[in-house]
């Protein structure tokens, strides 16, 4: 590795002879299989050795292999790319004889850029683009755009000088290159702006383009080329510019961002006398005070950016006081704006003694920053060194922002100058103050602190005194570890959970919760795959203006992030209850930014956020309120398109808005690739969330069918399967218990129904489906997971192993269900009651023993009639079967999806099951019989017989009914499914279409046998309409053959047919109809069911496990009486249903004259008891773990100090290595040149 960089850089910087000797040493060949770390050749090198052409021409006559020069280094560039932006014209003319020009024009960089692209670049050697102009036919090539959306054209009038950029419009068009943008709309025009190194190019333009109004145009970013121009150019060529323009005009110009040319002439730093001379000639001072969109002036830019004469000459003109007084829309004074002026550290220095009001440098900001902290921050030693001596270092050192962060941690922070900690730690006499903020600077630890060290070793007193001190577990190394990573790693963690919630132990402010702590053990964003900081800066900044680029390049700690938040949290509450809208920190860049990828749908800017700690927990807050100010904004005609989405589903009252989450808004927006990341973010919430999801994509996939939407509908799924399968399947029995507990709601620490959990946020049906009216679904009671699999009605959940075997479990438990309409609090306090599964097996054999009385009922009916008794008997079947089935009904009135003729409804979950239709059917025939009996023996003895065979159709609907009791044994269970699918989905449309056959053959063959069927009766014709072909059908061919008539007029359908007909019929006819029912009809329905069968064996325990959670929930809510006794227990539990939904009426009058006396003693009985259980539990946890405490409080000082000795050998290790590599490198090279 050390001689390819060694030949490399040979080929880079020495002349011709010395690589002459170096390929003879080394030879061509291997000297051309020669890389560096980033596969760069010597082919590349010597496109790069600009002082040695020659070099590359010789290189271009011997390398026989020319493809190599066309070869990409791993940063996308060939030599032939690299030698066209840097190599003179002679070169590169001997380059393309050798090379062939059209093969350099074909060639590109990894980011499509042509040759042209890169000799725009070649700012050395002119010449070039002049002659590439002359020589290439095809003109458009100068035009084509790379993947970043630059021309030739564009790079070039940036770049180039104006002779050069003269002979480019009139050989291409003065037109044609103003026409000309870039992907990002920007003009020549524009990019002319850029052109610093020659800014006689803007001027010329401005002397030839007719129309002026074209330098006011934005691009997309907001941008003109008059803004740019006020921001790069010198002051000779903006004097000359606004005398062009006119001055007001450029005065009165502003970007998108609402930024004047004073604002953008207050970011060039590299002339600052074109904002002396602006303050000279602009008489209305004001303007410099003037904010623009994000809340930044001229003025507070100014101090930002500017050099000292510069501030110096604007203070005379506009007034010290008057700067000083003036603020940021964050309320940062010109102060902080100058502790922020790293390159001019000069100007902070001079508003010290300036100054009268001393305390005006720690005045706060909104976040909580002052110039003191931020100076610590930004600026050098020497300057602070300065600042408090005029200060004063202990008032320094006792000044704190919002979150008590001193300026010694600040100064931690301070990278760019670590002298400044290091001279603090010399002069700061209590020491301990730094221990918060000591880092190791290399190796695997590198930005680890003490914190990390504690948490891994598990000492609690460090770590308590760390976290007093400002230490914040969240804090990452340069690896992205935690504090509580490294407690994981050594299997301290149960220190760390011991302190939690524990404000004995910690300050409330300064103190976690254990859901805090595990999202620590757990983060959530290392479920995606994010983009290292820079590339999310990077990719960040193409779609932001210049307002948001300052908050992404940025690299806030996390603590000044913390106060960053902390600080908006005020500003919200303080304007939010002044104008009833959202304050500014919901406009802050993070909101605008994540409010931007929903527009685009982008997963690459969700990512980058995340990854720069921007999407932070309380951005589904702040993006809430965001939209919220933005719909009570929103003006008739707003164009929109989210608002207006949004308005669609929710109206401005609905209370329903202030529930949704970020992946309830992407659900609204149809954002399917947010929703990918979306659903992998919510951590611990993430089956209850995914599941929610799926309810919500389950009626859109089915209306839109959207393709993308059923991708992310199957993920979503795949996510939860695989969760819930890895969870029962890697869990031992009481890890299994807690997921149970889990899915089902059932964690308990009380007796008190409220305190079961976990319970989640039902679905918000306006999220499904526009509202028509404002909602109130959020005031609904929270659901288990359970809850959510029975709403969402999957098969593919029921049949994973964890819900069966929950399912199973369950049906050896007494009911009620936890996820039932009256869930029980506890597994473990259910009352003593027979077992889902008993009161099954004692319904089946009551039910068996029903259908037999029902059966001796029906037939010996002349007995039955000697006594009132059977009749009794039945009614008491009818009555308990009845009140079943309205039982049934209420407990599963929630409604679902289904298609009716192709239209999709929402029904009561009771009319999607089929065997629901046959108890309400064979009850109502049941009713009806008993009725008739009951007439018969009143009034009208005949109607006993239709009473008889009403009661027998009831009996055989019912007997088919009694099938699905045999659903629970997987034997028949499965088969039980194909049957229902076989008769319905294949046998019911067959029947209909055989009707039609069936119909039109019959008319067609009574009118042909029976020409005089006008003197039969009606009822007799329409019965041989339909006799014959169905006796065809069904092979009953005695009742299909008739004997011929005399005469045509004796054929009236009794006794003979028509004689010709007769003939035809039983000539042809008859075969044709055999051959299309017989032969084709039934044939298909056998292929039917055959296809039926074979799709259904795939899904068929699939199926049969669903039915079996179906099951479980019916009889769950059974009497445990079996009928025809169970009628008591269904008529007391439904009167007991109608005044739970009273009682609160009813308790109203009661309790309002009830004693305040009472009620505070019950209240106080409560808190006792509540209390004693805490300090019970307390009490047993500091008993089992005091002797590891001490125990470890012994080892802490000899660990520590082990470290520190180690983490100082390494780093005097590293230091040796460096030396001694590069002094090996130098040496190396000497030798072979």
């Amino acid at each position: 590795i050390t001689m390819d960089y060694n030949v490399y850089k040979a080929f880079l910087k020495r002349d011709l002879s010395k690589v002459k000797q170096v390929t003879e040493k080394f030879g061509l060949q291997r000297c051309l299989a020669a890389r560096t770390a980033k596969n760069e050749s010597i082919l590349v090198a010597a496109a790069l050795n600009t002082a040695n052409p020659k070099v590359f021409r010789w290189l271009v006559s011997i390398v026989q292999e020319k493809q190599q020069f066309f070869a990409r280094d791993n940063d996308g560039y060939s030599a032939v790319s690299i030698a066209f932006s840097e190599l003179d014209l002679d070169t590169l003319k001997q380059v393309t004889e050798k090379l062939d020009l059209q093969q350099c024009l074909a060639a590109r960089t990894v980011k499509n850029e042509s040759v042209l692209l890169r000799a725009a670049f070649n700012t050395a050697n002119p010449k070039v683009f002049q002659w590439l102009i002359s020589i290439v036919e095809d003109k458009q090539q100068f035009f084509a755009r790379d993947n970043d959306g630059y021309s030739a054209i564009s790079i070039a009038f940036s770049e180039l000088d104006l002779y050069t950029l003269q002979q480019v419009t009139e050989k291409l068009g003065l037109q044609q290159c103003l026409a000309h943008k870039t992907a990002k709309n920007e003009s020549v025009l524009l990019r002319a702006a850029f052109n610093t190194a020659n800014p006689k190019v803007f001027l010329w333009l401005i002397s030839i383009v007719e129309d002026k109004q074209q330098f006011f145009v934005r691009e997309d970013s907001g941008e003109s080329a008059v803004s740019i121009a006020f921001l790069k150019l010198d002051l000779d060529t903006l004097q000359q510019v606004t005398e062009k323009l006119g001055l007001q005009q450029c005065l009165a110009h502003k970007t998108a961002k609402n930024q004047s040319v004073l604002l953008r002439a207050a970011f060039n730093t590299a002339n600052p006398k074109v904002f002396q001379w602006l303050i000279s000639i602009v008489e209305d001072k004001q303007q410099f005070f003037v904010r623009e969109d994000s809340g930044e002036s001229a003025v507070s830019i100014a101090f930002f950016k500017l050099d000292l004469y510069t501030l110096q000459q604007m203070t005379e003109k506009f007034g010290l006081q008057q700067c000083l007084a003036h603020k940021t829309a964050k309320n940062q004074s010109v102060l902080l704006r100058a502790a922020l002026n790293t390159a001019n550290p000069k100007v902070f220095l001079w508003l010290i003694p300036i100054v009268e009001d001393k305390q005006q440098f720690f005045a706060r900001d909104d976040s909580g920053e002052s110039a003191v902290s931020i100076a610590f921050l930004k600026l050098d030693l020497d300057t602070l060194q300065q600042v408090t001596e005029k200060l004063g270092l202990q008032q320094c050192l006792d000044h704190k922002t919002a979150k008590n962060q001193s300026v010694l941690l600040r100064a931690a922070a301070n990278t760019a100058n670590p002298a400044v900690f290091q001279w603090l730690i010399s002069i700061v006499e209590d020491k301990q103050q730094f221990l918060i903020h000591v880092r190791v600077t290399t190796g695997p630890f590198k930005e680890a602190k003490c914190l990390h060290f504690a948490c891994e070793c598990g000492n609690k007193e460090n770590i308590k005194y760390l976290l007093r001190h400002g230490a914040k577990l969240e804090a990452e190394t340069a690896a992205g570890q935690t504090c509580v990573d490294f407690a994981c790693n050594k299997e301290t963690l149960e220190v760390l959970v011991e302190l939690a919630d524990d404000i004995k132990e910690l300050p409330k402010e300064k103190s976690f919760t254990i859901r805090e702590l595990l999202k620590l053990v757990d983060v959530a964003k290392r479920a995606l795959k994010l983009p290292d900081k820079q590339s999310a800066r990077n990719y960040l900044t193409q779609f932001n203006d210049f307002s948001l680029k300052a908050s992404i390049e940025d690299d806030r700690s996390p603590a000044l992030r913390k106060s960053q938040e902390d600080g908006d949290k005020r500003n919200e509450r303080k304007q939010g209850r002044e104008n009833g809208i959202m304050p500014n920190s919901e406009e802050s860049p993070e909101v605008r930014m994540l409010l931007r990828a929903f527009e685009l749908d982008s997963a690459e800017m969700l990512r980058g956020l995340i990854s720069l700690g921007f999407a932070i927990d309380e951005i589904d807050d702040q993006f809430h309120k965001h939209i919220v100010s933005q719909i009570r904004k929103q003006q008739p005609g707003s164009k929109s398109p989210i608002i207006a989405t949004l308005l669609q589903f929710f109206p401005e009252q609905d209370k329903n808005l202030k529930a949704l989450e970020l992946m309830e808004y992407a659900v609204l927006l149809e954002k399917p690739k947010l929703l990918n990341d979306l659903m992998l973010l919510p951590q611990f919430d993430i089956i209850s969330q995914t599941l929610r999801l799926l309810i919500y994509l389950k009626p859109k996939v089915r209306s839109s069918k959207s393709e993308t939407m059923q991708k992310v509908q199957l993920r979503a799924l795949n996510v939860v399967v695989n969760i819930l399968d890895h969870l029962y399947a890697n869990g031992d029995e009481d890890e299994r218990k807690n997921l149970f507990d889990y899915l089902t709601g059932s964690f308990c620490v009380s007796d008190k129904q409220a305190d079961a959990g976990p319970r989640f946020l039902p679905p918000i049906e306006s999220v499904s489906r526009p509202a028509k009216k404002p909602s109130n679904e959020v005031d609904k009671e929270f659901v288990s997971v359970m809850h959510l699999v029975k709403t969402l009605d999957c098969d593919d959940l029921f049949a994973t192993d964890c819900i069966s075997n929950l399912v199973d479990q369950h049906w050896k438990k007494p009911p009620p269900l936890p996820w039932s309409s009256f869930p029980h609090c506890c597994t473990g306090k259910r009352p003593a009651n027979t077992t889902v599964w008993q009161r099954y097996i004692i319904h089946v054999v009551a039910f068996l023993l029903f259908l037999l009385y029902f059966a001796w009922y029906v037939t010996d009916f002349s007995r039955i009639q000697q006594s009132p008794a059977p009749d009794i008997i039945l009614l008491s079947y009818a009555l308990s079967f009845t009140l079943q089935e309205i039982n049934d009904f209420l407990n599963n009135v929630s409604r679902k999806e289904v298609t009716i003729f192709g239209r999709h409804r929402r029904v009561p979950g009771y009319f999607t099951d089929l065997f629901n239709y046959f108890d309400m059917t064979g009850l109502l025939l049941m009713w009806a019989g008993l009725v008739l009996k009951l007439l018969g023996e009143l009034s009208d003895s005949s109607l006993l017989r239709s009473s008889q065979v009403v009661l027998s159709a009831s009996f055989l609907i019912l007997g088919f009914r009694s099938v699905s009791l045999l659903s629970y044994f997987k034997v028949t269970g499965p088969k039980i499914n194909m049957l229902k699918s076989l008769l319905f989905q294949d046998l019911l449309p067959f029947i209909l279409i055989l009707l039609v056959l069936v119909y039109s053959f019959g008319v067609f063959f009574f009118n042909l046998l029976f020409p005089a069927f006008s003197d039969s009766k009606d009822a007799q014709a329409l019965t041989k309409v339909f006799t014959v072909p169905v006796s065809l059908a069904f092979g009953i061919f005695e009742n299909a053959q008739f004997e011929s008539c005399s005469s045509s007029n004796l054929a009236t359908g009794e006794s003979c047919a028509d004689e010709a007909g007769n003939k035809a019929y039983n000539g042809i006819l008859v075969f044709v109809y055999l051959l299309l029912v017989n032969i084709v009809m039934w044939n298909l329905l056998i292929a039917l069911f055959s296809r039926t069968v074979t799709e259904l064996a795939s899904r068929a325990e699939v199926l049969w496990r669903k039915n079996l959670f179906e099951l479980l929930r019916e009889f769950a809510e059974v009497s445990p009486v079996p009928p025809p006794l169970s009628f008591l227990h269904y008529a007391w539990k439904l009167l007991a249903k109608r005044l739970r939904e009273h009682r609160p009426r009813l308790q109203r009058p009661v309790e309002r004259h009830k004693g305040d006396t009472d009620v505070l003693k019950a209240h106080v009985e409560n808190q006792a008891l509540d209390l004693r259980l805490d300090n019970d539990r307390i009490e047993a946890q500091w008993n089992g773990k005091a002797e590891a405490i001490e125990m470890r409080q012994l080892n802490i000082e000899q660990q520590l100090s082990q470290m520190t000795n180690t983490l100082n050998q390494i780093q005097q290790q590293i230091q040796r290595l460096y030396y001694n590599f590069n002094y090996k490198l130098d040496y190396d090279l000497y030798y072979i040149i």
